[in-house]
């Protein structure tokens, strides 16, 4: 089929465009964005678009990179159309933003050619993924671990940004420029295997076209169906989400126990619905992010991606900075179990005859029952301080969680057991010398986290 029909047949099987649309062409001067413009221009007329051209240095390629902007200036010129520049420093932004360099590049690019589009009214934003490169995401996403909507590849429409070389293949891309005797720049660095994309599209992908030369189609063939299935599952997601779901300015939450019985499937989705509230997407959430909630303990706190989640039974809430408990105070008797919800720990406090403790176990608090007043647990106070067992001397609390290497976003969950205002104990890390078992003591309790 000629190129530029199938081109054609792609945008009219997504409704990519309408007539009278503004268009920002995101180019980089390879093969792929300079044949999207060249065929852009071709349907310039039969939709009546406003194409707009941009393109970003990333300051990553020294003088490579300005010939790159200084030829699709020249492209733009050449049809007439409005060009827009702009350098960024992505290495430098990547470093600031702790992500990596890609994920930087891709931010600035979609951030620009949203702000063009501001300036002009809005419409839409085509970018030059083709058909090779959506099958080399999903190789990607299969390697590093993803979820069923990792495997998708890239969609062809997404909001406002369509891709309308989605079903071509690289080939007949630089097949069609060289019918059109329309050059293109190189990027030099594509051939160095040193990036994970470049290793699929150099090294891997090569390999599994030894066992079928078509692969690549197949994998794209493969991430349509999977893509289907996905969204299927997501509708039905829809409604728990309804039910289960819970957001707030820089928070987000979902509590499993209103449904008996769920899905781990669905509750995957859901997991991943409140990192999309948070964030805005869902990119780069492996599978075993997802796992990693999912196999929290009451009270544990996992972070990825700069999301934070902490359990609290069947409740797990996503915030954007790390998690830490409200203050709490909760009076306590001997004997007796104590839930603190502010964390969703609960700790249990019993006391037995001294003689009848014959070991001590790791992670249970022993104290002389009968050298102890009133009991409260509250929360870790600034300024707090105690003697620990076995120091000698007393110790801030904040510099004894810091030396035992507690995590910060750990150490505000801790309970600290309070004797008529003195700390006893820093459950269920230590206690205090002052209420020490000793041989004179009758009666020991003993606390532990349940």
């Amino acid at each position: 089929m000629d190129f530029e029909k199938k081109v054609i047949e792609t945008v009219k099987k997504y409704s990519m465009l309408s007539p009278g649309d503004t268009v920002v062409a995101g180019v980089s001067g390879g093969a792929d964005s300079t044949a999207l413009l060249t065929v852009l221009c071709a349907l310039k007329e039969k939709f009546n678009l406003n194409i707009i051209v941009a393109h970003i240095n990333h300051m990553l390629r020294g003088d490579e990179a300005k010939r790159d902007s200084d030829y699709v200036r020249g492209l733009a010129e050449a049809q007439g159309l409005p060009f827009y520049l702009k350098e960024c420093d992505v290495s430098k932004m990547a470093k600031d933003m702790g992500i990596s360099e890609e994920a930087a590049g891709r931010e600035v690019r979609y951030g620009f050619f949203n702000e063009i589009l501001s300036l002009n009214g809005g419409g839409k934003i085509a970018v030059a993924h083709n058909k090779g490169d959506s099958a080399e995401t999903t190789v990607i996403n299969l390697i590093r671990g993803a979820s069923l909507k990792g495997l998708k590849g890239i969609a062809p429409v997404v909001g406002n940004v369509i891709r309308p070389l989605a079903e071509c293949d690289r080939k007949s891309i630089e097949d069609y420029l060289t019918r059109k005797s329309i050059t293109f720049m190189t990027d030099s660095t594509n051939g160095e295997n040193i990036y994970t994309r470049n290793i699929v599209r150099n090294c891997i992908l090569p390999q599994m076209q030894k066992i079928n030369p078509n692969v690549i189609s197949t994998i794209y063939e493969n991430s349509l169906t999977l893509a289907e299935d996905e969204d299927f599952i997501i509708s039905v997601c829809r409604e728990y989400e309804k039910q289960c779901i819970k957001a707030d300015e820089g928070s987000a939450e979902v509590d499993f126990s209103l449904i008996p019985d769920m899905h781990i499937a669905v509750k995957k989705r859901l997991l991943i619905r409140c990192c999309e509230i948070l964030k805005g997407s869902s990119r780069d959430i492996s599978s075993a992010n997802l796992s990693s909630v999912i196999s929290l303990p009451t009270g544990g706190v996992t972070s990825f991606n700069g999301i934070f989640v902490r359990r609290s039974y069947g409740k797990f809430i996503f915030t954007l900075m790390p998690h830490s408990a409200s203050d709490f105070s909760y009076n306590v008797i001997a004997g007796e179990n104590i839930t603190i919800y502010e964390t969703g720990k609960t700790y249990s406090l019993s006391t037995v005859p001294a003689n009848a403790v014959t070991e001590y176990e790791k992670g249970v608090i022993y104290l002389d029952a009968d050298s102890l007043g009133s009991l409260k647990i509250r929360s870790r106070a600034n300024g707090d301080s105690f003697s620990p067992l076995g120091l000698g001397g007393t110790k801030k609390v904040k510099d004894f969680l810091i030396d035992l290497k507690i995590p910060r976003d750990q150490r505000d969950t801790l309970g600290v057991l309070e004797s008529d205002g003195q700390i006893a104990a820093l459950l269920c890390l230590r206690g205090d010398d002052r209420f020490k078992v000793t041989d004179s003591t009758d009666t020991i309790l003993m606390i532990r986290e349940v």
